[in-house]
């Protein structure tokens, strides 16, 4: 008796999950969403100069590089501050 009230139990839980869950979206027969969006595709033009390019092929990857060059500088910095023995400015910040 005591297992089949966590079965019982069990079973409403999940009735519960299944209903929380999102209800597929029918599908588009007629293709009138992929018509749209291959339409809108098509009006873009195609990035030409290299400022574009990089602009939308590497803004993530230039905001991890810029990241890695800037720890890099300061570390440099840091380095030739210790080495010199003053620490109240960088080397490359001196006249």
């Amino acid at each position: 008796m005591h297992v089949e009230e966590g079965k019982t139990r069990e079973a409403a839980e999940m009735s519960i999950l299944l209903d929380a869950l999102p209800k597929k979206h029918p599908a588009d027969p007629s293709g009138l969403q992929l018509a749209q969006l291959i339409t809108s595709i098509s009006n873009r033009k195609v990035p030409v100069s290299s400022f574009s390019r990089m602009w939308n092929l590497g803004s993530l990857q230039a905001k991890v590089t810029l990241g890695y060059f800037a720890y890099w500088l300061r570390s440099v910095s840091v380095m030739r501050t210790r080495k010199s023995g003053s620490e109240r400015k960088p080397t490359w910040l001196r006249p």
